[in-house]
C-alpha cells in the first residue's frame, strides 16, 4: 500500500510549489488539504503508470504478488522501470 507522510494545505502547498513536487519525487506522494478534507493527491509518475497498468479496480496484497511474478518472468516486455517493493 502507499504510504502517504505528506499532507499539506492547498495554500501552504502554493506558497511552496516546487519544494512540494520535490517532496513527490522523494517520497513518491503528497495529499493536499482543503478545510482539513482530502481533495487530491498526487504521486510520482512511476507510480502512476503502475497504477494505469495493474489497477483496474481494488487488488489484494496477492494480486501485489502476481504483478511482481509477472515483472520478474518479464511477462511484459514493457515492465515497468521500477521496484514494486516500493509499492506493496
Amino acid at each position: 500500500m502507499l504510504k502517504v507522510q505528506n499532507i499539506v494545505s492547498v495554500s501552504d502547498f502554493r506558497q511552496d510549489l516546487s519544494g512540494w513536487l520535490e517532496k513527490v519525487k522523494d517520497d513518491n506522494s503528497v495529499v493536499l488539504i482543503s478545510n482539513s478534507k482530502p481533495t487530491a493527491i498526487l504521486v510520482d509518475p512511476d507510480y502512476f503508470a503502475y497504477l494505469e497498468k495493474y489497477a483496474d479496480g481494488y487488488y489484494d496484497a496477492g494480486d501485489v504478488a502476481e504483478a511482481k511474478r509477472a515483472l520478474a518472468n518479464r511477462e511484459d516486455e514493457e515492465a515497468l522501470p521500477f521496484d514494486v517493493n516500493n509499492y506493496s
